[in-house]
């Protein structure tokens, strides 16, 4: 039985496992809690959208609560996504995030921060796989083919002094966006203001 800490750690698995036919997209039809053995099971149905063969994805919630999104999981790594599906997945959401904040309208921000946020949360993922006073993940944590190929090719994006400054920029990053917001918000302020003088 899969074990997952979160909501947010079942969606991402089933994006990470696509149907027979190569559709990584699920759009679920139907999700239940179901009571099995003291412990609640979360059950996703539905059709692949391209070829319409039923899937089914059933997860043992873990009883710590879930942190809030756009984290993944508690303190402890996962047991069903591997640190290079969470890197990969990192990589991903961080590269549609443009340069050039002053170009994107609002949905675009915000669409771009929730991008960044979430690249910076699978970051976090990888690092817990980390024992205390090692400087890399482990080898034996790679359990995926994909994530053994991406250690193996460029086993560097995993140590610990990498993933941390890969953090720091993201976070960097993050606080950019915040401080375009705030920036924003205050600017909108002014100007609410100044056309409510000009209606009195």
């Amino acid at each position: 039985m899969l074990v997952s800490r979160s909501t947010e750690e079942s969606h991402l698995y089933m994006h990470l496992h696509p149907c027979e036919c190569g559709e990584a997209d699920f759009e679920w039809r139907e999700h239940g809690l179901v009571q099995s053995d003291e412990r609640l099971i979360s059950v996703y149905s539905g059709e692949c959208e391209r070829c319409d063969r039923p899937r089914v994805f059933e997860f043992a919630l873990v009883p710590e609560p879930a942190p809030p999104p756009p984290a993944l999981g508690g303190p402890n790594p996962s047991s069903i996504i591997d640190p290079g599906e969470f890197l990969q997945t990192s990589q991903v959401f961080a590269g549609t995030v443009p340069a050039d904040l002053a170009a994107l309208s609002d949905d675009e921000f915000y669409g771009a921060y929730d991008a960044l946020a979430f690249a910076l949360a699978n970051v976090d993922e990888v690092l817990k796989f980390i024992p205390a006073g090692a400087d890399a993940v482990p080898p034996e944590t790679f359990r995926n083919p994909a994530g053994q190929e991406l250690h193996a090719r460029s086993p560097e994006l995993f140590s610990r002094s990498r993933l941390l400054a890969t953090r720091d920029e993201y976070g960097r990053l993050l606080a950019e966006y915040d401080a375009a917001a705030r920036a924003s918000a205050s600017s909108w302020r002014r100007e609410a203001g100044a056309s409510q003088g000009s209606w009195s």
